[in-house]
């Protein structure tokens, strides 16, 4: 009888098949943990926003008590990061009745060391202003407006 060595074959089975199998979480790119990479955001050691933030400054928002909690929490030195699902109305659904009431409640202050991120494709602060007065701020991937 032949005997034929089918240990190479194996071999290259069994890497095609993990070859196809996914990645785990960890080894896919989390693009709020990213780091500014163009333009003037790189200049003087670049802009990292929240790219170091802790577990429990990472924060998921999805109406407008939420977002202003999670830019006002105390965070540690690596910064928070601030995911937005869906549309907020900042506005609570109440008209603005006049100009200081407006800046009261849809002034939103973004802190230093903070990413500011929309999940998905329809991420949107509506009835809201941004304020950037600090270093080390990311805004990707959100519609901020204050026209419905």
């Amino acid at each position: 009888m032949n005997s034929i060595d089918r240990t190479p074959v194996l071999g290259a089975g069994l890497l095609l098949a993990l070859g196809c199998m996914p990645l785990p979480v960890a080894a896919q790119s989390d693009p709020s943990r990213e780091t500014a990479t163009t333009g003037w955001a790189t200049q003087n050691g670049g802009t990292r926003g929240g790219a170091h933030a802790t577990a429990s400054a990472v924060f998921t928002v999805k109406n407008a008590r939420e977002l202003k909690n999670a830019m006002t929490t105390r965070v540690g030195q690596g910064g928070r990061i601030v995911r937005v699902t869906g549309l907020i109305d900042v506005s609570e659904g109440r008209a603005y009745k006049t100009s200081a009431e407006m800046e009261l409640r849809a002034k939103i202050v973004i802190p230093p060391r903070t990413t500011l991120i929309g999940v998905g494709r329809r991420a949107e602060l509506q009835e809201a202003y941004v304020v950037v007065n600090s270093n080390d701020v990311i805004i990707r991937n959100l519609r901020v407006g204050l026209e419905k």
